[in-house]
């Protein structure tokens, strides 16, 4: 079971920390998109956005490094509700041509339904990981004294497998889109 929440905590701070170095690479963008959401006053958009930015990148490096990982397994908890929340009641006024915002791994979509039930998913995975909570391969369990939790050779394996399966993730997404991308050209030289 160690082994599946390291696995699980590895994704989940990978995925928050992609999602949030995507948006600060266009912050511009970001906050356009947040703009075009239509649920906070204009006035509080730039703090808003750093906030959630400053949330989302530190959330992701705690869970990813194991450091008080019941807090921030909680703190993402409440970032997927409030995201959940957001695009619910964007379906809900019938508004499904703008962007989720994303990025990162979950990339941009336009809105819909099965966004979100992806992000109730992952709600429940970071509630099940704080209810499992397990400081296999965390910093926490290391400046705890349990050395034998983190010099552990099953941790390195776990966190190999992660990398690989994020890696394997990333290309398949980018063949995706590269096979998109000569699918419209041939469309276009006919």
């Amino acid at each position: 079971m160690d082994e599946l929440i390291l696995f699980l905590r590895v994704m989940l701070g990978t995925l928050f920390i992609s999602a949030a170095v995507t948006k600060i690479g266009d912050l511009e963008k970001y906050t356009l998109i947040i703009k075009e959401y239509k649920i906070l006053p204009e006035f509080t958009l730039y703090l808003f956005v750093r906030f959630k930015l400053v949330a989302e990148i530190t959330t992701g490096v705690f869970i990813l490094v194991g450091l008080y990982l019941p807090f921030m397994y909680l703190i993402a908890c409440f970032l997927m509700l409030l995201y959940t929340l957001a695009i619910t009641i964007n379906l809900l006024r019938g508004r499904r041509e703008i962007s989720c915002g994303c990025g990162g791994m979950a990339g941009n979509h336009q809105l819909s339904w099965t966004l979100t039930i992806r992000n109730l998913a992952i709600f429940f995975g970071c509630y099940w990981l704080y209810l499992s909570s397990t400081d296999w391969g965390s910093l926490d369990a290391l400046f705890s004294g349990q050395r034998d939790h983190f010099f552990h050779l099953e941790v390195l394996q776990v966190i190999l497998i992660s990398m690989l399966t994020l890696i394997m993730g990333t290309m398949s997404k980018l063949l995706f889109a590269l096979h998109k991308q000569i699918k419209n050209l041939k469309e276009t030289l006919k």
